[in-house]
């Protein structure tokens, strides 16, 4: 499958919006880490964009749905410092 390829294609093609859809579209096909690797993806594009709500918003998913995978502690920190600044 090559749509995660794709998604990242797109993020580094400049296209963070795109690459976010992509990136959610994600969640759920593949294991849970790279679920949470997804949401943490499209949290970094939505923050790419200027769209804080939505990058809080994927990353508090990836706390409370993939709480037991890696990326779940930068997350939590992610989540605190957005919530920290307006």
């Amino acid at each position: 499958m090559r749509r995660p390829a794709a998604a990242y294609a797109l993020e580094n093609d400049s296209q963070p919006a795109e690459a976010a859809k992509l990136y959610e579209s994600l969640i759920g096909k593949f294991d849970r880490e790279s679920s949470a690797e997804f949401l943490a993806a499209a949290a970094r594009c939505h923050l790419a964009t200027g769209d804080r709500a939505g990058a809080k918003r994927n990353l508090e998913r990836l706390v409370s749905e993939f709480g037991e995978t890696s990326y779940s502690r930068v997350a939590r920190v992610e989540v605190a410092e957005l919530s920290a600044t307006p």
